[in-house]
């Protein structure tokens, strides 16, 4: 899988996904903004096509936001961020930590987006998860979501 093409698979996973999260309205109040936060830098391109998806779509009634932060900026105000460097600050409880490897969920986050080796030699996309950092947030992910994560006792929720 080249580059372009995994970033922009990257970029449409993370979008879909807001729609199988829940926030109670005091995290995302009815019509306010859903905050994409992508931490990578500006020349992040799974942020660059993130944005260029998210355009004038609305997710559940809410327009969307992309914001691309640096690894030092903090995550208030994110209501999902994706993360392609390792975190100084830890997030807040409302926003879904989703990182790009199985290396950096062992540090920090809730999903990891990630390479899945399929038979035949195929490479998808797939979501592991730490149950553990889901405890306490203030979102909640669906159930339909649930059964995709693989988490990382090897269980599916």
């Amino acid at each position: 899988m080249d580059e372009e093409r995994e970033a922009a698979l990257r970029a449409a996973f993370l979008y879909r996904l807001a729609f199988f999260v829940q926030w109670p309205e005091s995290e995302l109040a009815e019509r306010q903004a859903l905050r994409f936060c992508v931490v990578g830098g500006p020349d992040s391109l799974v942020g660059k096509l993130l944005s260029a998806q998210a355009g004038t779509r609305e997710v559940q009634n809410h327009p969307v936001e992309v914001h691309s932060l640096t690894a030092e900026q903090g995550l208030a105000g994110c209501h999902i961020a994706y993360a392609e460097a390792e975190l100084v600050v830890a997030p807040p409880p409302g926003t879904l930590l989703v990182v790009d490897s199985p290396q950096r969920l062992s540090a920090q986050g809730a999903l990891a987006l990630v390479r899945q080796a399929q038979p035949g030699g195929e490479i998808r996309l797939g979501f592991v998860g730490r149950q553990d950092r889901l405890q306490g947030s203030r979102f909640q992910l669906s159930a339909k979501l649930l059964q995709l994560v693989k988490f990382e006792n090897g269980t599916r929720s």
